[in-house]
């Protein structure tokens, strides 16, 4: 199944953009266009927009995990402890060794009744999806920081192999992370607003380690 949904993941994850509620809709897409110095949001489709806190595509923070494995099938990898889980679904032409384009989603029990889980995070490294700032992989670090420039360095990783460095900047007030290598946008990641990310998953991947 991943073999051709993942060519639209997140615009079809959970169809149409007419299945959610059109109020939502609006919120985010005015949230977007509210921002100073924003590219047009009209530019970038609604299943390729990045709202911070909120969205990635057709993708909304705190849907069913039943919803995603019923479109996705099962995660081509991942880790779940106490009641949290990271699924990875890789594109049919990436490898668990070539982040080229995945799809990662941090999930936790809705509430205390431990029945549903929820989506908390979803990043991202197609460089399909941007933010109504413009910003999305591949972007300059430079650009990422003018145009957020409350994001805060919360982890350092190192692939010795590769003689790599990455740091992750997050925007906790904003509801976005970015992954940064080499001066370039990595990953995107997209949490809720006011509340850390959580950012175990580049440790799961073989040689990345973390530095603090």
């Amino acid at each position: 199944m991943k073999k051709y949904v993942f060519l639209s993941l997140l615009g079809l994850v959970l169809g149409t953009a007419c299945t959610r509620p059109k109020q939502k809709q609006a919120e985010q897409l005015d949230a977007a266009a509210s921002r100073k110095d924003s590219v047009s949001v009209a530019d970038i489709p609604e299943q390729k927009l990045v709202v911070p806190g909120a969205a990635v595509g057709m993708l909304d923070i705190g849907t069913d995990m039943q919803e995603i494995f019923q479109k996705l099938g099962k995660p081509d990898a991942g880790d779940a402890a106490m009641g949290r889980a990271w699924s990875v679904w890789y594109h049919p032409d990436s490898t668990s060794q070539v982040n080229d384009d995945e799809l990662n989603l941090f999930s936790a029990y809705a509430d205390s009744g431990m029945v549903k889980k929820e989506v908390r995070q979803i990043r991202v490294t197609s460089p399909e999806y941007r933010t109504d700032l413009g910003i999305g992989v591949g972007s300059p670090y430079e650009e990422m920081k003018k145009q957020y420039p409350a994001v805060r360095e919360v982890q350092r990783l190192v692939n010795m192999r590769r003689g790599d460095t990455l740091v992750v900047y997050d925007d906790v007030q904003q509801g976005i992370a970015f992954d940064v290598c080499k001066r370039r946008v990595f990953a995107l990641t997209v949490h809720r607003r006011s509340t850390p990310m959580q950012h175990g998953y580049l440790t799961l991947k073989p040689g990345w380690k973390p530095v603090r």
